[in-house]
């Protein structure tokens, strides 16, 4: 794949990558769609955000949703949850609308302004496509605020993963920076479930708080 990710920024980045992602696609169910390998590498993240964090009810927010395969996941899991996500292609967007209806709310939205709460925010795979670890502490310490239980995401692993588009980030740095920028908080890292990857868990005592009041 061929993507000049010279000055470009990463909305623009993005959008280009996946619109690259959706000619190379055969259908609408092939994982290529949204940029992963195989639907394993996609479902083994899933695994560790249910697993770890997720509980009946909760009120869920999904930054970069895609076709809200989360949702889904988390319904063949046996939860109900109160899912909204949040993504930057209307293709996308139109079509997780048209597989789940009311059932989800999807939308188009800066989600740096965006203030209302959830127990959760979600972010599988969003962080691999033009961001840097500046950009992913600001999109941490604005989930943080806006919810009562954490922050789940995933990054792809430098010391592993080799690609010409997606970034990648050395698990001890990002400990190292988020245990800075984040001291009030537990931090803990997954990682082993899949190759080339590991998952963040940010949870802060401020969150306890909100929690025990709901």
């Amino acid at each position: 794949m061929n993507l000049d990710t010279n000055n470009i920024n990463q909305k623009t980045l993005s959008r280009a990558f996946y619109e690259v992602m959706i000619d190379l696609a055969k259908s609408d169910s092939d994982p290529i769609l949204l940029g992963w390998r195989d639907r394993e590498s996609q479902t083994s993240r899933f695994d560790v955000f249910v697993d770890n964090c997720l509980s009946d009810g909760d009120r869920v927010l999904d930054f970069g949703c895609g076709l809200s395969d989360l949702y889904g996941y988390t319904k063949e899991k046996g939860y109900d949850v109160q899912y909204t996500g949040i993504d930057i292609m209307p293709d996308f967007i139109k079509k997780s609308k048209e597989k789940y209806g009311d059932d989800v709310r999807i939308l188009n939205t800066n989600i740096l302004y965006f203030l209302e709460e959830f127990e959760w925010v979600f972010a599988s795979g969003v962080f691999s496509v033009g961001f840097t670890i500046d950009e992913i502490v600001e999109h941490i310490r604005h989930f943080i605020g806006i919810t009562t239980k954490g922050v789940c995401l995933n990054l792809l692993n430098k010391n592993t993963f080799k690609g010409d588009v997606q970034v990648s980030f050395d698990p001890d740095e990002v400990k190292s920076i988020l245990s800075d920028k984040f001291p009030e908080t537990t931090i803990d890292f997954v990682e082993g479930y899949y190759p080339d990857d590991y998952t963040i868990i940010i949870k802060s005592d401020s969150n306890d708080a909100k929690s025990n009041k709901n």
